[in-house]
């Protein structure tokens, strides 16, 4: 029961933290606004990971592959949010939503999971990178 339970944070904590990081994206691509103006934009309009993923990838911040892979993580995220009882990363419903990400040449669905989240940090980081060294030579 322990690391099924481990499987769900690991993937809850995950995609938290990718969501975080997307909306750190968005923000710096951003005009300057109000703290006020920003938090009724990430507190309504763009409170749900999914609605930052396709605003990310509307603005040409990520690519389609990079949408993909999130909306994949997001899938495999609420699986086990919403679970009744507790899953693992070996479950079928989990495996069901890992599948798009195959790309990544792993078996298991952790393993694509974990390859996916990586990549996509290392994207959305790259990007935010560019974004302050932009703003800050002008």
């Amino acid at each position: 029961m322990e690391k099924l339970n481990a499987d769900a944070g690991h993937a809850i904590l995950e995609a938290a933290y990718l969501d975080n990081l997307l909306q750190q994206l968005l923000l710096h691509s951003m005009p300057k606004m109000s703290n006020g103006l920003a938090k009724e934009l990430f507190g309504r309009s763009l409170n749900s990971f999914a609605a930052k993923i396709n605003l990310a990838c509307a603005l040409r911040l990520i690519d389609a592959k990079t949408r993909c892979d999130l909306l994949a993580v997001k899938s495999v995220r609420n699986v086990f949010a919403h679970a009744e009882h507790a899953l693992g990363f070996r479950h079928a419903k989990i495996i069901k939503e890992a599948r798009p990400l195959r790309h990544h040449g792993h078996e298991g669905a952790r393993e694509l999971f974990d390859a996916a989240a990586d990549a996509a940090e290392i994207t959305i980081n790259a990007k935010i990178n560019e974004l302050v060294y932009k703003q800050a030579t002008g």
